[in-house]
């Protein structure tokens, strides 16, 4: 009994057989990346998650910087109104200025007083 194999056979046989194996291959490596993706899934929906959390973050310091802005913007017009007003009273000021200390040496002496009288 003899058995004729021409090339022909023997390639479509190997071939066959690398077909075989490669979709072993594939379905082994997508059995392994299965849960791969699922973990990934898992992170990204934490990561948009955090994402969410940062955007809210970024919008409340966005109006709290807006809201600084405003009140420097605020607090420059009143100082420089403030002092334009001070130049202008110049003896005014003085005045209110040494009526402070003359209250503050009053309270000092008085305070003194009071403790000498304690002793």
């Amino acid at each position: 009994m003899e058995f004729t194999i021409s090339l022909m056979d023997l390639l479509r046989a190997i071939l066959c057989i690398a077909g075989t194996i490669l979709i072993i291959y594939l379905i082994v490596s997508v059995a392994k990346l299965i849960p791969t993706l699922k973990e990934l899934n898992k992170t990204m929906e934490k990561v948009n998650t955090m994402l969410d959390d940062v955007q809210e973050i970024v919008k409340t310091a966005r109006k709290g910087t807006e809201n600084a802005g405003e009140a420097v913007e605020k607090l420059s017009v009143t100082v420089k109104d403030l002092s334009k007003t001070m130049a202008g009273n110049k003896s005014t000021i003085g005045a209110a200025t040494n009526l402070i200390n003359a209250s503050a040496g009053l309270t000092r002496i008085l305070a003194g007083k009071g403790s000498r009288s304690k002793k």
